[in-house]
Order: C-alpha cells, then structure tokens, then sequence
C-alpha cells in the first residue's frame, strides 16, 4: 500500500504537492462549507475525490496545486493564505555565567577566608600545647613516684637460720 505524501515527508517522495498549515486552512475553508450546507465530505466529492480527500489534506497538511486552485476559484481561499511557514528557530539560551566579582572584592574574600584559617590553627596549636604539657606533666609525675618507690625496701626476709 502506498505511504501518503504528508509535511514530513514531502521532499523524500519528490512531490508536487504544497505544504499547509491545516489549522489556517480549516478556520478560512469551515465557516464557508457551513454557510453554503456542505461539509468536508461533499467538497471532496465535488471535486470528483473519494469523501475522505479533503480530510486526508488536513490530516497529511499538504495539498495538490489543483486542489489550491479549486479552492481559490470556489472560495476566494488563496494558498498564501494557508501556506506553511515554518517558524523561525530561536536561539539557544546560553546559561548565564556568573559576572567575575570586582578583583577587590575577591581579595577580600580571601583575606576573610584565610582570616578564619588562621584563627582555627591558632586554635588547634593551642590545643597541641595544652596535650604536650600534661603529657610532661603526667612524664614527671610518673618519674616522681618511680623515684618514690624506689626508696622503699621490700620486707626483709629471715631464714630460719636467723641469718
């Protein structure tokens, strides 16, 4: 079964046929069948096509240049009236970057910045010297009572020879 001629395949099966915008085409062709009593299906019969024809026009959105003509002569419709245009490609938003802070102020940053490090290792050398310390003092301690004990003399022991 043969495939129809529709926009997006139009330049693919090399047809004569003329690209529409269905929507602008109905809204100028619809008001005009009704105010006469006829519809899409006696158009087309009309025009010596099966009932589906005009349809198939609006479906598909391309439309034969004898059918334009027809429609021009019939209903005063031009084709450039309901010729497809296609819209115009908008370009792409780059995503904003973020405008560089004036120089000053991102030496400021910094200043503050290191500012605060400098204020946590002064912090931590602080801690540093209070562990030294009373690990020297727990050393001395510990010196002081070897130093102790080693004064004490273990009990004497006597032998029964009372040597």
């Amino acid at each position: 079964m043969p495939m129809s001629t529709t926009r997006e395949n139009i330049k693919e099966r090399n047809s004569s046929m003329l690209v529409i915008d269905s929507a602008k085409l109905e809204a100028q062709l619809m008001p005009k069948l009704k105010a006469q009593g006829s519809n899409l299906e006696k158009l087309s019969k009309e025009c010596g096509y099966a009932k589906g024809y005009m349809s198939n026009i609006l479906h598909n959105k391309v439309i034969s240049k004898t059918m334009a003509y027809f429609l021009e002569v019939k209903f005063g419709i031009k084709y450039d009236d309901y010729k497809y245009v296609e819209p115009k490609k908008m370009p792409k938003e780059e995503p904003k970057k973020e405008e560089p802070k004036d120089l000053t102020e991102l030496i400021q940053a910094c200043v503050k910045t290191l500012n605060g490090i400098e204020y946590e290792l002064i912090s931590i050398g602080r801690k540093l010297d209070d562990l030294k310390a009373s690990s020297e003092l727990n050393t001395d301690m510990l010196n002081e009572i070897k130093d102790n004990t080693a004064r004490i003399k273990p009990y004497a022991t006597v032998n029964k020879e009372g040597k």
